[in-house]
């Protein structure tokens, strides 16, 4: 997400930075792309019943800040494109080169 200069990426980090006064961090891409993917689950389940979730979940195809995702029959993620590995330098988070 730091580093990435795709249009959502960038409003996410403004974003952040401007309700926080800090930099966003993994965690907090993580949660945000996190509620998208469960709310879309919750949608396509129509219900929130745990295994209408669980199996709504599966079903994930999310094109998010860190990237895509999907889950794996057995419910590991299936899709790591996107991915950016960062280093920290002078304090910040820094795509790694």
């Amino acid at each position: 997400f730091i580093g990435k200069t795709d249009p959502a990426n960038q409003h996410f980090v403004a974003a952040f930075r401007a309700a926080n006064n800090q930099e966003p961090d993994q965690f907090a891409a993580q949660a945000y792309d996190t509620l998208f993917i469960l709310a879309a689950a919750i949608d396509r389940a129509g219900s929130v019943e745990p295994t209408r979730i669980r199996d709504a979940l599966l079903k994930t195809d999310y094109s998010g800040l860190l990237g895509s995702f999907r889950f794996s029959p057995s419910r590991d993620p299936a899709a790591t494109s996107g991915v950016v590995v960062t280093m920290v330098k002078e304090g910040k988070a820094v795509p790694l080169e």
